[in-house]
C-alpha cells in the first residue's frame, strides 16, 4: 500500500483531493522523511494507539466496579447523552462527556499506562541544586507522581470528581492545584514528541467504556489489582469482572456489542 501511495495511485488522488488527504500519505509527503520512516511512524501510531487501550479500559473497568457510585454517575450521564436506544457515539456526545474524561483521568492516575515520560537533555540544567549535563535521559514518574499528596488529596482514592471545576459546589482545590502545576498528570507525554497514538486511544478508550458501562453494571468482588510492567503497564492478576445487563429502554441497542 505504501509503494503503491509512493507511486501516486491517479484514483487514490482524486480521493484524497477531495475529502483530505490520509496520515499515511501526509507523512509520504513529507520532504526529507524516507519511505521507511514514513512507515515506522505509521505503525508506531497503530501500535501506541491499540496496544494501550486494553490495559487503560481493564483498570478504568475495575476502578468503576470497586467504586459503584462512580460507576453510576458515569451510567447517568451516558443515559443523558444518549437517551434512545440506537444513538450514534458522535464527536458532540463524547465532547460533552466530561465525567468520563474524568474517569478516565483518575484512573490514569493511579494506574499509569506508562511509568513515565523520558526526555533526553539537549543542554546543561540545574535541578534541585544538582548539575544535570546536556545527554542525561531523565524520567518523569508518573507512577509516582500520581500518588503524592502534595498534588493530589487523598491519592489513594478513586475520586473522578477531582477533575472537575466544581465538586459538591465547592471549588476543588485540587483542580486548582493541578492547573497551577501542569505536569502533575502527563500520561501521554507532553509537546512535539507526546504519544502519537493520543486521539486515537482516547477515542477507543472512550467508545469502549460507553458501551460497556451503557450495557452492563460491572462488579469485581476479589482481590486489589496492581500493575505489572513490561513495555507497558498491566494488571498484575487476572481480572475476574462479573457484568449484570442492565435493564433499560437502552439495553436493545446494547445488545449489538455481544
Amino acid at each position: 500500500m505504501i509503494a503503491k501511495k509512493k507511486g501516486g495511485d491517479e484514483n487514490a488522488s482524486a480521493v484524497t483531493d477531495s475529502v483530505g488527504s490520509t496520515f499515511l500519505e501526509i507523512l509520504l509527503e513529507t520532504k526529507n522523511l524516507e519511505r521507511e520512516e514514513a512507515c515506522l511512524t505509521a505503525i508506531e501510531l497503530m501500535i501506541s494507539g491499540i496496544e494501550t487501550t486494553a490495559s487503560s479500559v481493564a483498570f478504568i473497568l475495575y476502578h468503576l466496579a470497586r467504586n459503584p457510585k462512580s460507576q453510576d454517575k458515569l451510567h447517568d450521564e451516558i443515559t443523558r447523552l444518549l437517551p434512545r436506544a440506537g444513538m450514534p457515539i458522535t464527536y458532540e456526545t463524547l465532547s460533552e462527556a466530561h465525567f468520563l474524561r474524568a474517569v478516565f483521568k483518575e484512573a490514569a492516575r493511579l494506574n499509569p499506562i506508562t511509568t513515565g515520560t523520558v526526555r533526553i537533555l539537549d543542554h546543561d540544567v540545574v535541578f534541585s541544586g544538582f548539575n544535570v549535563p546536556a545527554w542525561t535521559g531523565i524520567l518523569s514518574q508518573s507512577q509516582v507522581i500520581g500518588r503524592l499528596s502534595e498534588y493530589f488529596e487523598h491519592p489513594n482514592e478513586f475520586r473522578p470528581e477531582r477533575w472537575l471545576e466544581r465538586y459538591e459546589g465547592k471549588t476543588n482545590k485540587v483542580a486548582s492545584l493541578i492547573a497551577s502545576h501542569p505536569f502533575g498528570m502527563t500520561p501521554f507525554g507532553f509537546g512535539p514528541r507526546q504519544c502519537i497514538g493520543r486521539r486515537f486511544a482516547l477515542q477507543e478508550v472512550f467508545l469502549g467504556v460507553i458501551r460497556i458501562i451503557q450495557a452492563y453494571r460491572v462488579e469485581y468482588n476479589h482481590e486489589n489489582v496492581d500493575c505489572v510492567t513490561h513495555i507497558i503497564n498491566t494488571p498484575d492478576k487476572p481480572l475476574r469482572f462479573e457484568f449484570y445487563r442492565r435493564t433499560s429502554a437502552i439495553e436493545n441497542s446494547c445488545r449489538n456489542i455481544n
